[in-house]
């Protein structure tokens, strides 16, 4: 991480390392007077180029602008010098991924409800025209509710906004299924 293995990121005191890629950390967090779990994406500003940087900046608007149970959500952002922090949601479950390897096959209740859950977060991204573009089992993120699952998108990195997106799946569609089209 830097500056210099901090143990601390605003509010929040860091409990543990749970993932690493090429220029970010993701670490467990607590709220330092609420204990409120937290999850800690650290991202070093020096290790990414223009491209990524601005991925992260869309990556945070995006977050800051949806507040629905089925995406993950943001609760702060800290920028120092060298780092940039997206202090988020935490996820009890861990990703889907992980989840089916650990549990394997689902009973289709479970398989039906984590998808329909899907489809209600994909609704609202596509009703605000945004296209995820890295949609894959490691960035469904699982909460538990008591018994419950709670399925959430997240890392919205890829994720971009699609100005002409309703327009491109009209005329998709009326190309593709020509039977509903005015043709």
């Amino acid at each position: 991480m830097d500056e210099e293995e901090r143990e601390e990121v605003g509010e929040y005191k860091l409990q543990g390392l749970v993932g690493r890629g090429s220029f970010a950390e993701v670490h467990r967090a607590a709220h330092r007077r609420t204990g409120a779990p937290a999850a800690v994406k650290a991202i070093d500003r020096r290790l990414v180029d223009k491209r990524v940087h601005d991925g992260i900046l869309q990556e945070r608007e995006i977050l800051r602008s949806i507040d629905h149970p089925n995406i993950l959500r943001l609760l702060d952002t800290i920028d120092t010098t060298n780092m940039m922090y997206l202090v988020l949601e935490y996820c009890d479950g861990g990703d889907l991924d992980a989840f089916l390897h650990k549990h394997g096959r689902l009973p289709e209740a479970v398989a039906k409800d984590l998808m329909r859950q899907l489809a209600e977060g994909l609704k609202v991204l596509r009703g605000r025209n945004i296209v995820h573009r890295d949609l894959k089992p490691q960035n469904l993120l699982l909460s538990t509710n008591g018994d419950d699952i709670v399925l959430k998108i997240g890392d919205f990195g890829f994720a971009r906004l699609e100005q002409y997106a309703p327009a491109l799946s009209h005329a998709y569609l009326s190309l593709s299924f020509p039977i509903h089209s005015d043709i």
